[in-house]
């Protein structure tokens, strides 16, 4: 039963008169030699949603909670999902008064995020009429400036607890510390916390922002919320990975309630009498969550329920409009030029399935390239998906999407020899069947007999790693796709491998194909400069650190009329997979 709510906008505004449990503990301050009287917090917004307010006995409170959304369109399967049925799903429960909450990663990654920097979920979020929302780690991806104005044209507010600003002294995206809302007259205290892991994959430089421990921060920003600030009841909106998230409701009691995200998945986990909750990815799932208060303002129950967003429900037609005008952005810019490609590239279904390909070789080194520590990269040849040849000539941002149609997730994990070899034979058991297990690699080559049969062909004797034999007690590092890491597509000796670099910290074969031509264009650039250094081949040129592309972003910027240059492309096939005749 809801009488009314009332939602009050909350910053700490006058940090010099907290005590010292404020997030930037006096040490850290200390060792970055900055003044704690200088440490000042954005200005508040004077939007304000007003309600009438009612004293009750006891009370439940709704909240509907989501995280980790990147498509604005449905998918395939069910849940099918989709930015404007999941708005509708949202309303299905307007009777309840919920609170609307967002744990981050809505602007990127998706193909049409690479041409809009996600402008396109500005009229989703609007839509979902948040309450309050994280930054996750994808807010970042087009840069702080831009993160900054895009915050500003929403309606709600965005927090971010753990990070400041060094040059600023503001929360990182000037973000808000803390958020206050009252509810059936319970008060509740908002707090967004992020882990450390995921600053260095941020277009920031990591010596510009001070991160605090998520666990010291958690618990004196709750200590303060209840002591100070009189709220009843905490919670946290969190984008880490669930061992974090699991270790913040182990060491902080304060906090009543974990809604996470950063995972992919759907997952509810009862820990330290307080529940975690990630609620899904990607408009299809989300959940609802209704927390009984007593009239002594406690928590006495609460239950979650997972809330699938079908084909069953129907799609606010206001809001399909509107996303189909940024789908004709999208389609305007699929005729872009992306390089001129000096030799055919043969993506047929008959070639990538079978053999080595000089697209398939192309793929798995820019694979390969943007990965600092990798050692080698496979590739199911699945993932190739145009079956057509891409004749020599301008290639095109449609060419690139006709081939790498998914966003598809990768990952570097460990491996030891014998994972290696039964990878391989995996790969090349089905042979000559067009199965999407065959590899494409990058950094190892083999030879294989199909005349032998399958789980013994590959000659171990023949596979070179960096163009040196396998050694069996070595562990090395392979790159590949999330779907191979999990074992799917009879790739199963991979599934218990360690990660060594998360899908978080690796770029999908899109977004890695679309770096490595940049990287070419500002390499062109930067060597006009220098006559001296034009002699450098393109394939040197690609090795640029993406540390590298961070520091030379700003002379790109200052070069934008010189960046037309249109990058060559000429990939071959070179001995890596060799069928014994």
């Amino acid at each position: 039963m809801y009488l009314g709510s009332k939602i009050i906008s909350r910053s700490i505004k006058n940090f010099p008169s907290l005590p010292s449990n404020w997030p930037l503990i006096a040490s850290s301050l200390n060792s970055l030699n900055i003044n704690p009287q200088s440490i000042r917090c954005p200005s508040q917004s004077n939007k304000m949603k007003q309600f009438s307010q009612s004293s009750l006995s006891s009370s439940s409170i709704y909240i509907l909670h989501f995280n980790d959304c990147y498509n604005v369109e449905p998918c395939d399967q069910e849940p099918v999902g989709g930015a404007a049925r999941f708005v509708n799903a949202l309303r299905q429960f307007d009777h309840l008064e919920p609170l609307i909450l967002f744990s981050g990663d809505i602007l990127a990654p998706s193909i049409m995020s690479s041409f809009t920097k996600g402008e396109q979920m500005l009229p989703v979020l609007k839509k979902c009429k948040v309450d309050c929302a994280l930054f996750g780690n994808h807010e970042f991806d087009f840069g702080l400036e831009y993160l900054i104005s895009v915050k500003n044209r929403t309606d709600f507010p965005w927090l971010m607890s753990n990070v400041i600003c060094k040059k600023t002294l503001l929360p990182l995206g000037e973000g808000e510390i803390t958020h206050i809302i009252e509810k059936s007259n319970i008060r509740i205290g908002l707090i967004g916390l992020i882990e450390q892991e995921w600053l260095s994959t941020l277009t920031i430089d990591e010596n510009d922002i001070h991160y605090e421990d998520f666990i010291t921060v958690g618990r004196n920003l709750a200590k303060k919320l209840k002591s100070v600030d009189h709220v009843d009841i905490v919670i946290a909106l969190t984008h880490m990975r669930n061992h974090n998230d699991i270790k913040l409701a182990e060491n902080v009691d304060e906090i009543d309630l974990i809604l996470g995200g950063h995972d992919h998945i759907y997952d509810v986990k009862l820990i330290n009498k307080k529940y975690l909750i990630k609620s899904g990815t990607d408009f299809r799932q989300f959940s609802k969550i209704e927390m009984i208060v007593s009239e002594q303002r406690e928590i006495v129950d609460i239950k979650v329920e997972e809330v699938a967003v079908t084909s069953k429900i129907a799609e606010d037609s206001e809001l399909v409009l509107k996303l189909e005008q940024y789908k004709t952005v999208l389609e305007e810019k699929m005729d872009n030029i992306m390089a001129c490609l000096d030799c055919d590239l043969d993506c047929r279904f008959s070639k990538v399935r079978t053999q080595e390909t000089n697209i398939g070789n192309l793929i798995a080194d820019i694979m390969l390239y943007t990965v600092p520590d990798a050692d080698f990269a496979l590739l199911n040849s699945g993932t190739l998906r145009s079956d057509r040849i891409h004749p020599k000539g301008l290639f095109t941002m449609r060419d690139l999407v006709h081939i790498l149609p998914y966003m598809d997730s990768t990952l570097v994990i460990n491996v030891n020899a014998h994972q290696i070899i039964q990878a391989l034979e995996n790969g090349v058991s089905q042979y000559p069947k067009y199965e999407g297990r065959f590899p494409q690699v990058s950094g190892i080559s083999f030879e294989f007999d199909s005349k032998k049969p399958p789980g013994s062909r590959v000659n171990e004797k023949s596979i070179l790693i960096q163009g040196k034999p396998l050694i069996k007690d070595k562990i090395y590092k392979m790159v590949t796709k999330e779907f191979i890491a999990q074992g799917k597509d009879g790739y199963d000796v991979l599934k218990d491998c360690t990660i060594h670099r998360d899908t978080e910290l690796c770029l999908s074969p899109i977004q890695a194909f679309q770096e490595y031509i940049e990287t070419l264009r500002i390499s062109q650039i930067l060597l006009l400069k220098d006559q001296d250094s034009q002699k450098k081949s393109n394939s040197q040129m690609a090795r640029i650190s993406r540390d590298t592309f961070k520091q030379i972003d700003s002379t790109m910027n200052s070069l934008k009329e010189k960046i037309d240059y249109i990058c060559h492309l000429n990939p071959k096939i070179e001995g890596r997979i060799n069928l014994v005749l």
